[in-house]
């Protein structure tokens, strides 16, 4: 069961990388990750929502999510940047 989940994890990510590199060529950059994050951060509110305990993260717990968000956003940009650069 676990090969059979990676085979489908590995093709998941090489039509993504796919969509990316056609995306990359028609779209900008940040408009795309300002759609793509926006659209999960709505979905993480959801379900935040309705979890128990919403309230009680700490604030340091909080403050290393946010600092998280933004590196990978740092890191999505980047690898997105060169994909529209040329082939990688």
């Amino acid at each position: 069961m676990s090969a059979l989940l990676g085979l489908l994890a590995a093709l998941c990510w090489g039509i993504h990388d796919l969509c990316v590199r056609v995306v990359a060529q028609k779209a900008s950059i940040l408009t795309s990750l300002a759609f793509v994050f926006a659209f999960s951060l709505s979905f993480l509110i959801i379900a935040a929502v309705f979890q128990d305990g919403t309230g009680e993260m700490a604030t340091e717990g909080l403050s290393r999510a946010i600092l998280a968000g933004v590196l990978f956003a740092v890191a999505c940009y980047g690898l997105y940047r060169a994909f529209e650069i040329g082939p990688v």
